[in-house]
């Protein structure tokens, strides 16, 4: 049960002008104070919203207050997450006839408004008409195409064979939903898997990656491996090459694995200054086959781009977990493929990693089934690698987080090398629900940089950049193949005299540096936000969660954090936070599913 933390454990206008005189308001000191505050984004974006609300008005051949409130909630909704809107049906009617809104059957307007009553953005309604068109068209074209058929009838026995030596019968109540995920990726243009942490995803894959290349009767198959961010390519890379030691390969296919992960945006290869790629429907992906791993995290314009870019005969296989949170833009992609019933769709449910008697196991469990009291039942268990502690004030919970800044990082800063500092970075993450605030990401970077100065670990100077220093990316650069959610380091460059640079995980080419001044905008990041650690995994969390409720704290965002963990999560929020947030789910409006179940692309 939680427990208190008492240290490291854890004017109104003038009357009428006279005759040549004239009078001005009064600014008071307080509307002298709200006129020089500057414009915070909150502002801005509802400045945007307006705008395009006024803009459709001055399009539309029948305005009116429908037009305009559906305009403004529709470009409201999109910064939400969400990819449309429903819309009453009383004002259906005004949208109609309004000359701005589109149909499905005649698409060609700034907005299209669904048979369901869901108006979308039209960028956003393309969008998910090209993932569900090129998903359904792989599905109905199921079988691989005879080109790269694995199993003709005298290869059948050798492919059961070599499925028996991958996932052995002996174990098969732990190895059933793996091998059949990886019999079904072998004969079908497209597979989802899903699975939580430790289910074995990657040991799947590369079951799949070694029989492709093994019983393909074309020669040389060219396979890419990618993620959506560079931290979650890097850890594919690291997984693929660790299953190909692991597993029982024959060393002529081993060899022919590619050991090389990179990131969507090096796949489809950017065009530098634009959002858009070089690869697309008309120039696809040469690929014969694509394993994309944690698709939860990609939202529907960049998911949209991707399968547009994918070749028709091009073997498709998506890895990720449906229960996380899904991206920090618009849209649920991969969970509303997973939830359409789709036949390509596998689930892995058996976790390698999290025994019985696992504490971050049975909490994932509880909250994933949104069980409350199970939750805090499985707190109060006494499992010893989960903990939930509530502070009695703000002192304590500033002295209490102060020793885990130290504890947790103190061997970080002991790295001799850039290298050896990348891994210990993963032994110790902070993760906060919110951005502001004492218990936001905010405040507690502030604070971790004053602390680890205090305490004599890191440089006691006012420069932003010391060796050392993580830094995370927040804002795409595609010149630099820098994006929102890339994790680097300041540290010495030797081969520049020492001079501060900063360095980040390459996945395909190593470690890559760049001059601080050269970074887009960026933050510390002792502390991170639950939705930018996913594609992570690190020794111990400790997930810091508000003192009150919040509709960002959703069983979604406390799933996410507890797995991020891999042997020690520990848990700071009041009982009653924690009693909401496996209760509530994270809901984000999208016609994807619908278009899918219906077999249809709208």
């Amino acid at each position: 049960m939680a427990k208190n933390m008492t240290g490291p454990k854890t004017t109104k206008k003038g009357a009428p002008a006279k005759a040549a005189v004239k009078t001005q308001p009064v600014k008071t000191p307080a509307a002298t104070a709200k006129a020089a505050a500057p414009e915070t984004p909150d502002d801005q974006h509802a400045i945007l919203d307006e705008r395009f609300a006024q803009l459709m008005m001055k399009l539309s051949v029948k305005p009116s207050a429908a037009v305009e409130r559906a305009a403004r909630r529709v470009s409201q909704a999109t910064r939400e997450r969400n990819v449309c809107i429903d819309v009453e049906q009383s004002q259906i009617a005004a949208l109609a006839a309004s000359g701005v809104v589109g149909t499905p059957d005649a698409p060609e307007m700034p907005l299209v408004l669904d048979a369901h009553g869901r108006l979308y953005l039209n960028r956003y309604w393309q969008y998910e008409r090209t993932i569900a068109r090129t998903v359904l068209e792989r599905i109905d074209g199921a079988q691989a195409s005879a080109r790269d058929t694995v199993h003709p009838a005298d290869r059948a026995s050798r492919l059961q064979q070599r499925l028996d030596d991958y996932f052995p019968p002996r174990d098969e109540a732990k190895n059933r939903d793996q091998r059949a995920a990886a019999a079904y990726a072998l004969a079908n243009r497209m597979c989802i898997i899903s699975g939580g942490p430790g289910t074995g995803k990657t040991t799947t894959v590369a079951v799949i990656l070694a029989l492709l290349v093994e019983f393909s009767e074309q020669d040389g198959l060219h396979i890419a491996l990618a993620a959506p961010t560079g931290k979650a390519a890097a850890r594919l890379q690291e997984s693929i090459v660790s299953q190909k030691q692991r597993l029982p390969i024959p060393a002529d296919v081993k060899a022919k694995i590619p050991e090389q992960a990179g990131t969507m945006h090096r796949l489809l290869r950017t065009k530098r200054g634009t959002p858009y790629f070089r690869h697309d429907a008309r120039n696809p992906l040469a690929a014969d086959v694509i394993v994309l791993d944690e698709c939860s995290m990609i939202d529907a314009a960049l998911m949209a781009k991707f399968m547009d870019a994918v070749g028709p005969h091009t073997r498709l296989i998506l890895l990720g977990d449906k229960d996380q949170l899904s991206s920090v833009e618009a849209g649920a992609v991969f969970n509303d493929l997973c939830g359409a019933g789709l036949s390509c769709v596998r689930q892995l449910s058996y976790s390698h990693r999290f025994s019985g008697a696992s504490g971050i196991g049975a909490l994932s469990r509880a909250v994933n089934d949104g069980d409350a009291d199970a939750v805090m039942a499985v707190f109060s268990h006494g499992y010893p690698d989960i903990a939930l502690a509530s502070s009695a004030g703000r002192d304590a919970y500033e002295a209490a987080l102060e020793a885990r800044i130290v504890g947790g990082y103190r061997d970080y800063f002991g790295s001799r090398t850039v290298e050896e500092a990348f891994g210990r970075l993963k032994d110790f993450r902070i993760l906060c629900a919110l951005r502001e605030g004492d218990y936001g990401v905010n405040g507690v970077n502030r604070l971790a940089d004053a602390v680890l100065k205090k305490a004599g670990l890191v440089a006691n100077r006012a420069d932003q950049f010391y060796k050392g220093c993580p830094v995370m990316i927040t804002e795409n650069d595609y010149g630099l193949s820098l994006f929102n959610g890339d994790t680097g380091i300041v540290w010495p460059d030797e081969t520049q005299d020492g001079a501060l640079a900063v360095y980040f995980e390459g996945s395909e080419t190593g470690l890559r540096k760049f001059n601080p001044s050269s970074l887009p905008a960026h933050e510390v990041v002792y502390a991170m936000t639950v939705h930018k650690s996913q594609g992570s995994q690190f020794t111990s969390v400790l997930t810091i969660l508000p003192r009150d409720a919040s509709p960002v704290v959703t069983r979604e965002l406390f799933y996410t954090a507890v797995t991020r963990a891999e042997l020690e999560a520990h848990v700071w929020a009041p009982e009653a936070v924690v009693r909401l947030a496996a209760e509530s789910r994270t809901v984000r409006h999208s016609g994807l599913a619908d278009a899918l179940i219906a077999g249809t692309t709208m």
